[in-house]
């Protein structure tokens, strides 16, 4: 029973991989630009991040099951 494997990256905040991720959400949104953009500090970020990105999400997950069936 051989299971395959596929990684994915849901960390807006992270620098790299050591994987190559079928899915990165750093393509859509990344805390770096985010903290440039509107000038904020990382927490603050990350805070602006969830409470604005309810429809990034639902893209992100319609992406990724679409990834996984690849």
């Amino acid at each position: 029973m051989a299971e395959e494997v596929a990684y994915v990256n849901l960390d807006p905040g992270c620098v790299s991989t050591p994987y190559t991720p079928v899915y990165d959400v750093r393509e859509k949104f990344t805390l770096e630009k985010l903290m440039l953009k509107e000038r904020l500090g990382p927490n603050s970020a990350v805070i602006r991040l969830l409470s604005s990105s309810k429809g990034l999400w639902t893209t992100s997950s319609r992406q990724l099951r679409e990834a996984m069936l690849k």
